[in-house]
């Protein structure tokens, strides 16, 4: 929700009037009634992100999303325009503003993440068995992706890998790491696994 609901209309906003070099040159002001700021809010913006004690004014103001009035342009839920290419734009200041490279343009295989929870509730009863099983699906061999050159000199020489298995089928538990930590994984991942729905 703070995704949909809040950050990428933010986004949508800033970017009416300036492309992602400008966007951050802009602030950033919330309502006093929202709880905390949250903390990707900040990748937007240079500036500190305040929020509104006291009634201002303004002399120009754009708050929110243009709404489509003709649904047959869109008849999707919420009716909105949305700009061209936001959730790469989006994505790619939130990076910068972790310092995350982005790595995953030239693999030859697929990073895929099963997202495990340590609570009680909301979780995969048969956790590790789905786990296990998506790894003997899809597990990447090393040996699969070397060059016959490369594999010839493995076989030739003295030295034998032992682990011939790319670590591609991942589980993580996002409720005990830091964001940046989940952000990294989230950009270097193709497919992702989880329970769907709100908490």
């Amino acid at each position: 929700h703070s995704f949909y609901d809040f950050l990428f209309p933010l986004y949508q906003t800033l970017n009416i009037f300036a492309n992602n070099s400008e966007i951050r040159k802009r602030r950033i002001f919330l309502p006093e009634f929202v709880p905390e700021i949250p903390h990707l809010t900040q990748s937007l913006t240079k500036f500190q992100v305040e929020k509104l004690k006291n009634p201002l004014c303004f002399n120009e103001l754009t708050m929110g999303m243009k709404k489509i009035t003709n649904l047959k342009l869109d008849k999707d839920d919420p009716p909105y325009s949305f700009c061209k290419n936001c959730s790469f734009g989006l994505r790619s200041l939130v990076m910068q503003y972790f310092n995350i490279a982005d790595t995953n343009k030239y693999k030859k295989y697929l990073n895929i993440v099963f997202l495990g929870r340590k609570s009680m509730t909301r979780n995969v009863i048969n956790e590790k068995e789905v786990f296990e099983s998506l790894k003997n699906h899809f597990a990447v061999d090393k040996l699969q992706q070397k060059s016959k050159e490369e594999k010839e000199n493995e076989y030739n020489g003295n030295y034998v890998q032992n682990n011939n298995e790319i670590d591609n089928v991942q589980i993580h538990y996002f409720e005990v790491m830091p964001l940046k930590k989940q952000i990294e994984i989230i950009s270097k991942t193709d497919v992702f696994i989880a329970v769907h729905g709100s908490g």
